[in-house]
């Protein structure tokens, strides 16, 4: 009798093996009461009402995992025992151990059906969500986190990993071959996401890319899955290699620009011609993107000569206030200068290679040195794209400090080399722009210090930016840039669920992004990032375009305006618009340390835009750059369930609610931007049909719903 009091018969099990990939039928997938059991990274199981109904013991999980695994074949008991018990104990005490985790099992209340007699036991599984047979991920996802309890259990699962990998290496093989357009890049990008070196899934992508004239982007892709063959041991694919290359030539066909075609004598200190508003695309030859008139520039780190802090700060300081200077003049394309300098982390690349990747065709670096209180830059602008080679033009500025400030040093060298650059842009006027910044040493220290945590995954890195950017405010209160990251900061704790108080930090969030604007009105990140808090927290989208358009018309090239241009205008159901606004942010800074928020707008704006097919690949592509960032798996929701992809849409829906546990459809009407526009109906019914909640239990803390959407 089992402790149910049920004879249970083997020959009355209703399920059957289960295959990788296979859809249920779709009144079964409905459901509500089944139990979802999570294989992947860390084990758990979860009744219908959210409750953790694991039993607590590790040998009774890895009982309960083999027992999946078998998908539903008959396990001789023996075998089970050896296998989890090892050596630790002996076959009678095995067998009374098996015995046991069985009744642990019996009595956890899930929705299967345990069979078993004297020397067999099954697990019908029927009536359970198991994300390993639903959700495609690496081999090594497969119980990450679970702990060795033997070496025999520990080689089984070793190869149990190595098949489940190669189980859905063939599922999503066939679904590549039967995939065509925006399906087809969606399929490619779910391969890579578990086989990186995958050289077909590569091909499509980079075939997609060229055909949608995005070169910088094929060039991108081609590199992560060079490095991807690299950590293999394997060469990339001729295949692939001759793709890329017949990009890379296209990139720099026809003349190049008058006096750009050979390097000029060094200490020439003309710098090379760019185009001017009059050429097209074609003759301006742009690396940046088909189709850009404006010419496109990048500003390199510069190289010390020199060692110490001062020099440290000084060459961090002037790329910095190189770029935004650059950036704010009109008719030119500035890469953000996180993106410039993870672009050059790669020794091998040369400068052509970092305008190809970039996007960009002109690239400004140099050196800097210093002796005693005097300061040369060298500085160097090398046309990437000319069909005979680079072109480069040298020139040097000095300064030297004397009973001021290093941060005066930096600022008038910064200037000196932003007009030497901008006599030649096709601006006819050459006017001095002006960063304001920081007076105080310490302060921008701080700053900068606060920004690069801000660009940390790390939740401690996060909390530690905060205490940096409250202390740069105590050594400078009058700063427009640490009161808008400030207030960025208190968005992005919302938004990343780590928020203890999320009305107190929608209510901060909104004080410092007014003292942003009233420290400094022209600023484009207090400006950009008072429009997002009007947005995101308090609904005010037509104060959210308006601060957007200032930002924009103060720094053509700020990436976040751009950004959170772009998500409001997904929230209004603006979806042209809004994509045009996140490529034209991706493009600005395609290697942002926080690159996620980006390909998850991206999802964003083609949801809003009507093209699920490319929203899913954009979900996809954050959710391989940050696994944990739940907005992106909402668009994987809403995109798949939308697209009809019923059955996908359903195990995202369970990813999702496993990642953020309080989601619900109420909680998404009530405070995500997204419910407010006209599909906001239409994203809470495809949420419903997915199977998220409806209503979860009131709670103070209980804001679930915030987010892209």
């Amino acid at each position: 009798m089992s402790p149910r009091g049920t004879v249970h018969r083997l020959d009355h099990l209703r399920s059957r093996p289960r295959v990788y990939g296979e859809n249920r039928p779709q009144s079964e997938a409905q459901t509500d009461n089944r139990s979802r059991i999570y294989l992947l990274e860390r084990i758990r199981v979860l009744s219908p009402e959210d409750q953790d109904i694991l039993p607590a013991r590790r040998r009774t999980q890895a009982v309960f995992t083999y027992l999946c695994f078998a998908r539903g074949q008959r396990v001789n008991r023996l075998h089970l025992a050896q296998i989890v018990w090892d050596t630790s104990s002996s076959e009678s005490q095995a067998r009374d151990n098996l015995r046991h985790s069985l009744r642990e099992l019996d009595h956890a209340g899930g929705s299967w059906r345990l069979l078993r007699d004297r020397d067999y036991v099954q697990l019908d599984t029927a009536d359970c969500w198991i994300d390993a047979f639903e959700t495609p991920a690496r081999g090594d996802a497969l119980l990450r986190e679970f702990p060795r309890i033997g070496q025999t259990f520990d080689n089984w699962l070793a190869d149990e990993r190595d098949q489940f990998e190669l189980r859905w290496q063939m599922v999503l093989e066939a679904r590549l071959a039967g995939a065509e357009g925006a399906l087809r890049m969606a399929a490619a990008r779910e391969l890579l996401n578990i086989i990186p070196s995958h050289d077909d899934a590569c091909c499509a992508l980079i075939a997609a890319f060229d055909e949608d004239r995005k070169p910088a982007e094929a060039v991108r892709e081609f590199d992560r899955y060079k490095e991807a063959c690299g950590r293999v041991g394997t060469p990339p694919s001729s295949r692939a290699a001759g793709l890329i290359e017949a990009i890379r030539a296209q990139l720099h066909l026809g003349p190049p620009p008058s006096g750009a075609g050979h390097p000029a004598p060094r200490g020439d200190s003309s710098p090379p011609a760019l185009p001017n508003a009059g050429q097209s695309a074609a003759q301006a030859n742009s690396g940046a993107a088909a189709g850009a008139a404006e010419p496109t520039i990048a500003v390199l780190p510069f190289r010390l000569s020199a060692s110490g802090k001062t020099a440290s700060f000084l060459s961090e300081g002037l790329a910095d206030d190189l770029t935004e200077t650059l950036a704010r003049m009109p008719g030119v394309r500035v890469t953000s200068r996180y993106s410039a300098a993870a672009a050059i982390r790669k020794p091998d690349r040369t400068l052509q290679q970092i305008g190809e990747a970039l996007g960009v065709r002109y690239i400004v670096s140099g050196s800097l040195r210093t002796s005693l209180a005097r300061f040369r830059v060298v500085v160097e602008m090398t046309d990437t794209g000319g069909a005979d080679g680079l072109g480069t033009s040298h020139t040097s500025f000095e300064d030297v400090l004397s009973g001021g400030d290093l941060l005066d040093v930096q600022s008038r060298l910064a200037t000196k080399v932003a007009r030497w650059i901008a006599a030649h842009l096709r601006s006819s006027e050459i006017r001095k722009i002006t960063v304001n910044r920081q007076a105080d040493r310490s302060a921008y220290a701080l700053l900068l210090r606060g920004e690069e945590l801000m660009n940390s995954l790390s939740k401690s890195d996060f909390m530690a930016a905060r205490r940096c950017f409250e202390q740069a405010l105590e050594a400078e209160s009058g700063s427009a840039r640490t009161h808008a990251w400030l207030a960025h900061w208190h968005v992005m704790n919302v938004g990343q669920g780590w928020s203890d108080d999320p009305a107190n930090d929608a209510r901060r969030a909104e004080e410092c992004a007014k003292q942003a604007t009233a420290c400094n009105p022209a600023e484009a990140l207090a400006l950009a990032v008072r429009g997002h808090v009007a947005s995101y927290f308090r609904k005010e989208f037509d104060v959210a375009l308006s601060c957007f358009d200032a930002a924009l018309r103060a720094n053509p090239n700020a990436p976040r305006a751009w950004l959170w241009s772009s998500y409001t205008r997904a929230w209004i159901d603006e979806g042209s618009a809004a994509v045009e606004h996140i490529d034209r942010a991706m493009a600005l800074s395609p290697y942002d340390p926080l690159l996620h928020i980006y390909t998850g707008g991206a999802a964003l704006a083609y949801k809003a835009a009507g093209q699920y097919a490319r929203s899913i690949e954009f979900a996809l592509r954050c959710i391989r750059e940050q696994p944990g960032y739940t907005s992106a798996h909402k668009s994987l929701v809403l995109a798949r369930m939308l697209l009809g992809q019923k059955d996908e849409g359903r195990a995202a829906a369970n990813r999702l609610r496993m990642l953020e546990p309080t989601f619900t459809v109420d909680g998404f009407r009530r405070n995500s931007p997204a419910a407010y526009g006209r599909l906001g109906g239409l994203y809470c019914q495809a949420f419903a049909d997915a199977g998220i909640p409806l209503t979860a239990p009131e709670t103070p803390e209980n804001l679930s719903g915030y987010g892209t959407g």
